[in-house]
């Protein structure tokens, strides 16, 4: 037995029935699921209806009978519908987004359509997508709908990267028809959340008695909710950590400023750079948000100062659900200022200034006197010989 689409057709269209049979039968009839005898033929091996355009569409299972049997069984009849709602989904419903370094869902949800047909979820940039699978959702009352699943792990780069997805329904026919025309839902923006992202150590130039200004690129989402500006001083040995705050010698603005999608400059001033502030003293900024915390470490560099910066370190949320971000670490002989520029410390060499120079040109002078003295008293003592009498004999 088949039928027009492979039981699969477009409500108001015409579709075929038919039922065939290797001997001549004196009798067919094909029912309707209500049983209601549609048609009646003598004679053939097949038994064919055609249901007009127009009339009731009914689905279900159609029967046909010849003299009194059944060939083939029943054949089921289903009247197309298109997808009423798509929907993108993104980790959890009530969240909405996937964290960086994580395996998080994205859903592609069909429903409201027969047949449940198929989807395809594309992703713009390079997602890492680690599994992808379908699986059709039955409800209670008997409505079916299509899940279109894809396991992704994200980095902070995939923020704002566009998810659309596209849904098609197809007939059994060989090859297969698609039935309407192609539902589709998106872009959607992807948003990623991370901690604070790690940055080699840092170093500021400054002169003594100068204003000299610490900025700190910081990229995270969201910003960061907390940040402690801190004075790591060595005394006696042993390290100790002050946090340092608004005074008549440091100023720290109340908020970060904002340079681009998630990205902020956070910044300290010295007002007037002292021995004291860069003796014995490194600093770093600590700063966090829900998703975890950054440390970054920097050094106020003068021209005098031969001592780079010290390592960065970087710790995590404590929660088992936060991601954790790894410090990079530099042995860098550069000075790095926010903005990807940078300048390079230059401190005047142990031993060196004019003392290199002087003491030669000392020892030359002394020469060239020497020689000049010697000069003048060789001359005096010629002319002397040359006027002296001669003496009687």
């Amino acid at each position: 037995m088949s039928a027009t689409g492979g039981g699969i057709v477009l409500p108001g269209k015409s579709y075929t029935l038919t039922a065939s049979t290797n001997t001549v039968f004196d009798r067919c009839y094909w029912y309707f699921p209500s049983r209601e005898r549609l048609l009646h033929l003598w004679g053939w091996k097949i038994c064919e209806i055609t249901y007009d355009e127009g009339k009731d569409m009914q689905g279900g299972d159609f029967e046909c009978t010849m003299d009194g049997a059944t060939p083939n069984g029943k054949i089921a009849i289903m009247v197309a519908h298109k997808i009423e709602k798509m929907e993108i989904r993104v980790g959890n419903e009530s969240e909405g987004y996937l964290e960086a370094g994580k395996i998080g869902t994205v859903f592609c949800l069909m429903s409201g359509g027969k047949p449940v047909g198929i989807s395809n979820l594309t992703t713009s940039g390079n997602l890492n997508i680690t599994a992808e699978n379908s699986s059709v959702i039955e409800s209670s009352n008997g409505e079916k709908s299509l899940s279109h699943k894809i396991l992704v792990n994200v980095t902070p780069e995939d923020h704002g990267a566009s998810i659309k997805c596209e849904g098609k329904q197809y007939d059994k026919s060989d090859p297969p028809t698609q039935l309407f025309e192609t539902m589709s839902i998106g872009p959607q923006k992807l948003v990623v959340v991370f901690p604070p992202q790690p940055l080699d150590p840092l170093s500021f130039n400054g002169e003594l008695a100068e204003e000299v200004k610490v900025i700190i690129p910081i990229h995270s989402n969201p910003n960061p909710t907390t940040l402690k500006w801190m004075a790591k001083r060595t005394i006696n040995g042993s390290e100790e950590l002050t946090e340092l705050k608004n005074n008549e010698k440091i100023k720290i603005p109340k908020i970060c400023k904002e340079i681009g999608e998630h990205k902020v400059n956070c910044s300290l001033t010295f007002k007037a750079l002292a021995t004291e502030d860069i003796e014995n003293v490194s600093y770093e900024l600590q700063a966090e948000n829900k998703f975890g915390q950054e440390i970054y470490s920097f050094k106020i560099l003068t021209p005098d100062s031969t001592t780079l910066p010290p390592q960065s370190t970087t710790s995590s949320s404590s929660t088992s659900e936060t991601t954790t971000s790894t410090g990079k670490s530099s042995t860098s002989s550069s000075s790095t200022t926010p903005g990807g520029s940078s300048s390079t410390a230059t401190p005047t060499p142990e031993g060196g200034g004019t003392s290199s120079y002087v003491i030669p040109l000392v020892i030359f002078i002394v020469i060239i006197v020497v020689l000049i003295g010697g000069m003048i008293a060789y001359k005096r003592y010629s002319a002397k010989r040359q006027t002296a009498p001669l003496s009687m004999q």
